[in-house]
């Protein structure tokens, strides 16, 4: 198996996990049947950089369902410092500028989507940080909780 196919595989066995175990334990919001799952594309970050992440709406059910859309994420972001230093808790909102809320759209049975997106996330050596998004504005989906480190130097 080359190396393409096997980061391929891999990428699907831990979404296909993520799913399996947001389902489990309850992480994932649900409404109607619909999930939203974030899946960072590292799990060690750096100062000053920004970190991409992959936004799934999946909707496992057997019927369609209306779900917000997936063009104006909430982000937010909780740091603790794990020197004891410094700990530092905040909750940053990051908005995509609209002029307005973009409206719900329906997403078909046993369908998934997908965006990527870019977090500029001001962590500092030792830190640990836990982001989640949110889309919607009456009906809100909240995802799953993804767990980062920034090393220490």
């Amino acid at each position: 198996m080359t190396r393409v196919k096997r980061i391929k595989v891999g990428r699907r066995l831990t979404l296909f996990g993520i799913i399996v175990c947001g389902v489990l334990t309850g992480q994932t919001a649900i409404s109607g049947t619909a999930e939203l799952l974030l899946v960072p594309t590292r799990t060690e970050i750096h100062s000053g950089r920004h970190v991409a992440f992959d936004i799934y709406l999946y909707n496992p059910g057997p019927r369609a369902t209306k779900v917000p859309s997936l063009d104006f994420v909430s982000t937010f972001c909780d740091l603790t410092s794990l020197t004891g230093e410094r700990t530092s808790s905040s909750g940053e909102l990051h908005g995509e500028i609209s002029t307005s809320r973009p409206a719900d759209q329906i997403l078909a049975a046993n369908r998934l989507e997908r965006r990527r997106i870019q977090i500029a996330i001001s962590a500092k050596p030792a830190d640990l940080v836990r982001v989640w998004v949110e889309i919607g504005q009456e009906r809100k989906l909240r995802s799953n909780t993804a767990l980062l480190f920034c090393p220490a130097r």
